[in-house]
């Protein structure tokens, strides 16, 4: 005598319950893998980043001891820097307060930007930093 078969194997159970389970684990995997991607892009993004504003301190630093030192800073309103990081460029650019003036109606100080970029990046990333300088130490190429 044949005996019937039954729609609710055990062993079929299993076999369709560890390969829902695979393909679980696989989809989790691929998140999980470009959750931790995206976690490196952003990464290195912020590491850029803190490189240029470093940078940009820098430089205002050193044209600002220049000054302080005597004679006035160069004229060069950009420039790029030595090794290691001479892949970055720097560009300055000086615009003149309003709200402070002399009798005479001229500006007594212009705020001072130094912007550093790395070119040749995808999605290029701006290091910016600003300071107030008095106007007659800025030289009129950088307005």
């Amino acid at each position: 005598m044949r005996r019937r078969a039954a729609w609710s194997s055990q062993q079929g159970v299993l076999l369709v319950e560890a390969t829902l389970t695979a393909v679980v684990i696989g989809v989790g995997l691929v998140f999980v893998s470009q959750g931790l991607s995206n976690q490196l892009k952003a990464l290195t993004s912020v590491q850029e980043h803190a490189v240029l504003v470093v940078l940009a301190d820098r430089t205002l630093r050193e044209l600002e001891a220049e000054r302080l030192a005597g004679p006035p800073p160069s004229a060069s309103a950009s420039g790029a820097f030595a090794p290691p990081y001479q892949q970055y460029q720097w560009t300055l650019h000086a615009q003149a307060r309003t709200d402070l003036l002399d009798p005479q109606g001229q500006p007594l100080f212009a705020d001072v930007t130094c912007t550093v970029q790395r070119p040749g990046l995808k999605r290029p990333i701006l290091g910016r930093l600003s300071a107030i300088w008095r106007t007659d130490w800025v030289p009129p190429e950088w307005f």
